[in-house]
């Protein structure tokens, strides 16, 4: 929780409006929990799937359905799943979710993406002061089939294709879906004279174990894909094309980027102890115990034995040193 609130505080204290927007893991939950922030008097909101009504609106996947009436219908079948013992209740829903026909195209994918897909009808100008804000979406969690070109909707016409052929196809789509709706967001932004003035950072918690070309002379291709994840950075002002920074770095470099020439203390505001970028190398290692949510009242997790070195240009294979 004390990890969660670093930025928001920062920001905070140098007197910018924090907002935290589907923020993961608060009180170790996957996702639904503000009460962390809000006992800081930070402002946070959940709003995954609150937009899922427009979404399907906008692309006629329900018909002539109405989702409200939807709703109405189904109620009964909430209050029963509500009824049941907590650990039944996944099974109960399931067996629910099944029977109801309107209900069976539709995946996690459109709940997560179409609050990305508004992004813009989400985003106003009417703050006085300067603002933090944080947005978590798990679109890139949901991989499935879309419809090309554009990406905005489950293509569930798809011929069956080989496991690893289409585990990396779906993967893909999802990600073109996310790009295509941030470019959107980012026009926007540059349509509303708030392009320029806006320091944006894009960053993934993790890559995933595909099989990616550039990976391939490594020992271990697909660890190695799982553990590079996405990091874009757009500084204030900053008109350049776009452009790969070869530096060696880490998502923990979010932290830096945000505070970057701005006047933020860099001192932890829970642990006091200042911060400190490294930038030579990072030690890698894996926990087969790492889900939180199952384990909200632990405070250790055990790691495994193998761990790996990197440094400096990671897609050569003589920068991963494995240590026993």
């Amino acid at each position: 929780n004390e990890a969660s609130l670093v930025l928001p505080t920062l920001f905070k204290e140098a007197n910018y409006e924090p907002l935290v927007i589907n923020f993961p893991w608060s009180n170790y939950r996957w996702s639904g929990d503000t009460s962390v922030f809000e006992k800081h008097n930070i402002n946070a909101k959940i709003i995954d799937g609150g937009f899922l009504k427009f979404y399907l609106s906008e692309f006629n996947l329900l018909g002539n359905q109405d989702l409200d009436e939807i709703c109405k219908k189904r109620i009964v079948n909430f209050s029963i799943v509500q009824s049941v013992l907590p650990m039944t209740r996944l099974i109960v829903n399931s067996t629910f979710n099944k029977s109801i026909p309107e209900l069976k195209n539709l995946s996690e994918f459109e709940r997560h993406f179409s609050t990305l897909y508004f992004l813009d009808r989400l985003t106003d100008f009417s703050s006085s002061k300067g603002t933090y804000t944080f947005w978590g979406n798990d679109t890139p969690h949901q991989p499935a089939f879309l419809k090309i070109p554009d990406y905005n909707a489950i293509d569930n016409n798809v011929a069956e294709l080989e496991w690893q052929e289409e585990r990396f196809i779906k993967h893909k789509h999802v990600n073109f879906a996310v790009i295509k709706a941030i470019a959107k967001w980012l026009e926007f932004l540059k349509e509303n004279d708030c392009y320029d003035n806006t320091r944006i950072i894009i960053v993934a918690d993790h890559g995933y174990d595909l099989d990616i070309p550039i990976f391939s002379s490594l020992d271990d291709p697909l660890f190695s894909a799982f553990v590079n994840p996405l990091l874009l950075f757009k500084d204030f002002n900053s008109s350049e094309k776009v452009k790969t920074d070869m530096t060696f770095m880490t998502n923990a470099d979010t932290l830096f980027l945000a505070k970057k020439d701005l006047n933020l203390s860099n001192i932890n505001p829970f642990t006091k102890k200042e911060f400190v970028q490294e930038k030579e190398s990072v030690l890698i290692t894996i926990s087969d115990e790492s889900n939180a949510s199952d384990q909200r009242t632990w405070k250790q997790f055990k790691l495994f034995d193998d761990k790996i070195l990197v440094k400096d240009n990671i897609f050569d294979p003589s920068n991963w040193e494995k240590i026993e």
